[in-house]
């Protein structure tokens, strides 16, 4: 289970680090990063006049904002996940630890009557 429960973790982070970058570059190509309608293709020069970047940019803004409220919705989901998920793998290694150092306790307790219930029975059988 304790391995079970890494690999979770590990899988959560991953799925985070994703959206981080979808985050990321959904802003950046969004237009919202540059203040226009759309990005400018890599290497171009020239910048739009302020009457084309306004066009759409206004319309667009509340659909902008829902995609990049649900991105951090998803990554604030996955990093409560990840908690969970580290919380259950130190409570599944205590456990096992546990088990770990009672266990010797336990041989001894059962070889100990096992012992007593042989020597009885050599009594009675005398």
């Amino acid at each position: 289970m304790s391995t079970s429960w890494t690999v979770i973790i590990q899988d959560l982070s991953g799925i985070e680090n994703t959206l981080r970058f979808i985050e990321e570059t959904y802003q950046r190509g969004s237009g919202l990063y540059l203040g226009l309608e759309k990005p400018l293709p890599f290497g171009t020069e020239t910048q739009r006049t302020e009457e084309e970047c306004a066009h759409n940019v206004a319309s667009d803004t509340d659909t902008i904002y829902e995609v990049a409220d649900s991105l951090a919705y998803l990554q604030s989901r996955c990093s409560t996940f990840r908690g969970w998920a580290s919380n259950y793998l130190d409570r599944t290694n205590t456990r096992i630890q546990l088990v770990r150092e009672v266990e010797p306790t336990i041989t001894y307790l059962i070889t100990t009557k096992s012992a007593d219930f042989t020597s009885q029975d050599r009594v009675l059988l005398d």
